[in-house]
């Protein structure tokens, strides 16, 4: 009887065991998937740093070259 009660007892720290390995294994996982994810924010978090910087360059290129055209156009036509 002793025999029997033991070997249960060993079945059941072995059944946790493996329970406590599983578990183990997810929360490592889980950290690796929350540091590719915390990478990816911190990603598109300086991309859109630059992103509006990049967007006024581009619109204020595209302002001072449609004025120059303008000016020229008028100034050809001898509009002004």
């Amino acid at each position: 009887r002793d025999e029997e009660h033991l070997s249960g007892m060993e079945i059941s720290l072995e059944r946790l065991t493996d329970a406590m390995e599983d578990i183990l294994d997810e929360a490592d996982f889980a950290k690796e998937r929350e540091m590719v994810f915390h990478n990816q924010s911190r990603s598109m978090a300086q991309a859109s740093v630059y992103w509006p910087i990049l967007h006024l360059s581009v619109l204020a290129i595209t302002g001072v070259t449609m004025a120059n055209h303008i000016v020229r156009f008028f100034k050809t036509h001898h509009i002004i």
